[in-house]
């Protein structure tokens, strides 16, 4: 019987870590992951930005650590473009007032009750560290593209009833544009 009375001993006694919880408890998790040789499947990927030596111990590791593509499609696509050089990628992520967490938005300009309102332009790992409950998306885009230069934008739309996020991107051999949209 595998029993658990603490997050290290269930590490300890998996086959398979999942992780669900929040970017800030995921290099506690793959630490003790790889201490243990169990591999991991991290669902708060920007736990995981400006984490360069986590990143150098995943390698070395002998874990497999999977990244979902959430709620990004085409992410093969994206990871082909990255062997072919990519110049340019920007995100646009569009939520409805009630699609951010409270906190994000709190201390952000007013927002219109009639049209977008942008509450953020700028990098990805700025962007977490302003939205970590509502950017994995970028995220998950920058290991994709292993492209640094990503450009974020959020929004809040009140016209909107779904998430939406909106992939631009171009390399030395292909265009993408991706539109998701989803609850």
């Amino acid at each position: 019987s595998k029993i658990a009375n603490s997050l290290e001993q269930l590490i300890e006694k998996s086959d398979l870590v999942l992780e669900a919880a929040e970017g800030k408890i995921v290099e506690h998790i793959i630490k003790k992951s790889i201490y243990y040789k169990t591999d991991v499947v991290v669902l708060s990927i920007g736990g995981l930005i400006a984490k360069r030596k986590l990143l150098k111990d995943i390698e070395s590791s002998c874990i497999n650590v999977y990244l979902p593509s959430g709620a990004i499609a085409g992410i093969d696509g994206i990871v082909a473009a990255s062997f072919s050089g990519i110049k340019r990628c920007m995100l646009t992520t569009s939520k409805p007032p009630q699609g951010l967490a409270v906190s994000s938005i709190s201390n952000h300009k007013k927002i219109s009750k009639t049209k977008k309102t942008i509450l953020f332009q700028g990098s990805v790992s700025q962007a977490y560290k302003l939205f970590p409950k509502n950017i994995n998306v970028a995220a998950t885009l920058l290991f994709a593209s292993k492209f640094s230069g990503i450009k974020v934008v959020i929004q809040v739309d009140p016209k909107i009833k779904t998430n939406t996020h909106q992939i631009n991107l171009e390399s030395k051999e292909v265009k993408l544009n991706i539109l998701v949209e989803n609850t």
